[in-house]
């Protein structure tokens, strides 16, 4: 057995010694996570009520009531077709009242474009846009009406 000293703390092995590095290095760093990486789960594809094309997912509030009890899905892609608006909408809802375990908010913009596969279906191209880019949504509302569809 190797036990390693630091700053009058013995670990038993290198992995302990290593986890307690990495712990303060995440205090040093003011890092929520004590273990550096970790899973968490995202749903990068989330269509909400008053979405173009896909509108079945009942009223905003019923919408928000179901967010704000999730516990397991850190982040999610509010996806609409050609438009921010319910992205928007979405942010405005966690800034009065969190959103259950969501903390982060991406917009998915959603292009269907042709032709059409062999079978019939659509070809969906998505758009993710960096959230914590300043001004991101008037810069991709600017964007989107520079289209011609």
């Amino acid at each position: 057995m190797v036990i390693f000293l630091r700053e009058s703390l013995l670990y038993a092995d290198e992995k302990d010694r290593q986890f307690d590095m990495a712990e303060q290095s995440n205090k040093a760093n003011n890092s929520t996570y004590a273990r550096g990486s970790e899973w968490r789960r995202w749903d990068l594809h989330v269509h909400t009520p008053e979405t173009a094309l896909e509108n079945g997912f009942g009223t905003w509030e019923e919408f928000t009531d179901r967010l704000r009890v999730e516990k397991d899905v850190v982040a999610i892609g509010v996806t609409d077709y050609v438009s921010i608006h319910n992205y928007r909408r979405l942010l405005d809802e966690q800034q009065r009242a969190p959103l259950g375990s969501i903390v982060l908010l991406v917009p998915n913009i959603e292009f269907r474009i042709g032709p059409e596969t062999s079978r019939g279906h659509a070809i969906n191209i998505h758009l993710l846009i960096d959230p914590t880019s300043p001004g991101h949504c008037d810069h991709i509302d600017e964007a989107l009406s520079r289209l011609s569809i």
